[in-house]
C-alpha cells in the first residue's frame, strides 16, 4: 500500500487519496505553523527565566525578579524573526516544490524542525543562547511542509479550495503544541528542554513515514506523465488496429472541458455549469492561468497581491507576537487576568483554526474571488477596530477574531493565487508574494519597540493598523479594474 500511495492522483482510489491526504494532514496540524504558537512557549520561557538576564532587578533567582520591557522584547524577536522568515521562506520552498517536488520539501522541512527542537534541548540564554538560531529554524522549516501540501489539493478538483481550506486549518492548528507545552509544564514541572526532547521524535516519525508514501515529482508533472502514457498506449493501440494517422490520440481539452495542466478555464467551466468556478477564473477580466511563470510575476494582479499580502501579515504577526503585551497594559489586576486570557487564547487558538475551515472553506469554494476578498476586508476591519478598544474584557471578543482573521486570510490569498494564476504555479506565486510579505512583516519588531519603549501603550499601532485594514478595502477592486482596463 505504501509503495503506491506516491503515485496517487485523482483517478485514484478514495481510499488512497485519503490516506495521503490524512498524513498531509497529520504533519501539518504537528509541525507545519508550531511558530504561531509562539504565545504558549513564551509563557514557559517567561517561567524559566530565559533572558531574565536582562532585567535589572534579576539577581539570578528567578522568583525574585519582574519580567522588563527589554526581556519582553528579546522574547517578541524570536517570534518576529521566526515569524518573517516563515513568509520569506514561502518562495523558496515554492520553487524547492516546483524543482524537486514535495517529497524534498516534506523531508527538508522536518530535518529544519528536527534541528531547531534539538538546539532548544541545549539552549540556556546565559551559557549557549541559540534560543533566536533555534526558533528560526523551526519556522524556515514550517513553510517547506505548508508549501507542499498545497501540492495536494488538486486530488479532489472540484473541491480544491476547500482542502486548500482545510490544509491551513490543520496549519493553524499546530499551535496546539506550543500549549501543550505549557499546560505540561506548569502542571507537571518538565522544563522545555525535555519537551523539545520528546517532540523531536515526532518530525522524525513523519520524515520517515514521508520517504515511502510522497510522491517525488509536482502533481501536474506526475498527471501529465500519467496522460501521456496514457496517450502512447492509446497510440499504439490505434496503429495496432490499423487507425489513421490523423486520428486524435485523445479529445480536445474543449470536449474534455479540462485543461492539461488539470484546471478548469472559465470557458469550460460555464458549460460544465459550474458557475462558481466560472466566476473565479474571470475575476480579473481574462485569466492568467495559461501565461509563463515570468508574465504572471510582472502582472498587476501579482504586484497588488504582493502589497496585501505584506501588510495582512505586518498586522497578524504584530499582534501575534504582541497579545500578552497587549493585554498586560490593560490589566489592572497585576498580569492575573492576562495570564487566564493568554492561556484561554493559546488553548483557543489551534481549535479556532479548526473551526473556522468549515465557514472559510464553504466561502471561497462557493463565492466568487471577490467576495470572498470583500469578507475577509470586513471581518479584519472589525477585528482592527476591536484592537483599538481599551477594555480589557472588549479583547475577549478581539483575541478569538484574530483567530478567524488569520484563517480567513491565509485562505483567501492561497485561493486567489489558484484561481488567478493556476495550480501548476501556484506554490511559486503564493510564495512570491509571501517572501516580500516576510521582509516587511520584520517591521512589527520597530512596531514593538515604538509600542513598549517609546509609547508605552499600543493605542498608535493599533491606529496605523486600523487604517491599514481599512485601504485593504482597495484590493479587489484595484486589481479587477487595472486589469481589466489594461486588457481593453
Amino acid at each position: 500500500m505504501l509503495l503506491h500511495l506516491n503515485q496517487v492522483d485523482e483517478d485514484s482510489s478514495h481510499a488512497a487519496r485519503f490516506a495521503i491526504l490524512f498524513y498531509i494532514m497529520v504533519s501539518l496540524t504537528l509541525c507545519g505553523g508550531t511558530v504561531f504558537g509562539f504565545a504558549g512557549l513564551k509563557t514557559v520561557l517567561l517561567d524559566e527565566s530565559v533572558y531574565a538576564e536582562l532585567c535589572s532587578d534579576f539577581n539570578g533567582d528567578g522568583a525574585t525578579y519582574t519580567p522588563c520591557n527589554a526581556q519582553m522584547l528579546r522574547l517578541d524577536l524570536m517570534f518576529t524573526l521566526a515569524s518573517s522568515l516563515f513568509s520569506a521562506y514561502l518562495l523558496p520552498a515554492g520553487l524547492l516544490l516546483r524543482s524537486m517536488g514535495p517529497r524534498a520539501c516534506f523531508l527538508l522541512g522536518f530535518a529544519l524542525v528536527i534541528i531547531g527542537s534539538g538546539l532548544f534541548v541545549v539552549a540556556n540564554s546565559r551559557t549557549f543562547d541559540v534560543y533566536i538560531v533555534a526558533f528560526v529554524l523551526i519556522g524556515t522549516g514550517n513553510p517547506l511542509l505548508y508549501i507542499a501540501a498545497f501540492n495536494f489539493s488538486k486530488l479532489y478538483p472540484s473541491s480544491s479550495n476547500l482542502l486548500l481550506s482545510i490544509f491551513i486549518g490543520c496549519f493553524g492548528f499546530s499551535a496546539i503544541v506550543f500549549y501543550l507545552f505549557d499546560e505540561v509544564h506548569f502542571i507537571y514541572g518538565l522544563t522545555s528542554q525535555q519537551l523539545f526532547r520528546a517532540f523531536v521524535f515526532l518530525p522524525a516519525s513523519l520524515a520517515l513515514i514521508g520517504m515511502f508514501v510522497l510522491p517525488k515529482d509536482v502533481y501536474h508533472v506526475m498527471r501529465q506523465r500519467k496522460l501521456s502514457a496514457a496517450s502512447n498506449a492509446v497510440a499504439e493501440s490505434d496503429v495496432a488496429d490499423g487507425a489513421s494517422e490523423k486520428t486524435p490520440l485523445l479529445e480536445s481539452n474543449e470536449q474534455n472541458g479540462v485543461a492539461w495542466d488539470g484546471n478548469s478555464t472559465a470557458t469550460t467551466a460555464v458549460a460544465a455549469g459550474d458557475t462558481n468556478k466560472a466566476k473565479n477564473t474571470s475575476f480579473i477580466g481574462v485569466p492568467l492561468k495559461d501565461a509563463s511563470l515570468s508574465r504572471q510575476l510582472r502582472s498587476a494582479p501579482f504586484f497588488a497581491q504582493m502589497a496585501f499580502f505584506s501588510w495582512g501579515m505586518l498586522h497578524l504577526n504584530f499582534y501575534l507576537g504582541t497579545i500578552y503585551d497587549q493585554l498586560l497594559l490593560l490589566d489592572d489586576t497585576g498580569g492575573a487576568l492576562a495570564d487566564v486570557m493568554i492561556d484561554v487564547f493559546s488553548l483557543s487558538y489551534p481549535f479556532g483554526c479548526l473551526a473556522s475551515i468549515l465557514p472559510v472553506g464553504l466561502l471561497v469554494r462557493n463565492c466568487s474571488v471577490s467576495t470572498s476578498l470583500y469578507t475577509y476586508c470586513a471581518v479584519n476591519l472589525i477585528f482592527s477596530s476591536m484592537a483599538l478598544l481599551p477594555n480589557l474584557s472588549a479583547q475577549w471578543i478581539t483575541i478569538h477574531m484574530f483567530i478567524l482573521v488569520r484563517v480567513a486570510f491565509f485562505t483567501v490569498m492561497s485561493t486567489y493565487s489558484a484561481n488567478v494564476f493556476g495550480f501548476a504555479n501556484l506554490s511559486t506565486m503564493f510564495g512570491a508574494a509571501g517572501c516580500v510579505a516576510g521582509m516587511v512583516s520584520l517591521g512589527s519588531s520597530g512596531l514593538n519597540y515604538v509600542a513598549l519603549t517609546v509609547q508605552d501603550d499600543f493605542t498608535l499601532v493599533n491606529g496605523f493598523m486600523l487604517a491599514g485594514a481599512v485601504l485593504n478595502f482597495t484590493f479587489p477592486y484595484t486589481v479587477k479594474v487595472f486589469w481589466e482596463n489594461k486588457q481593453h
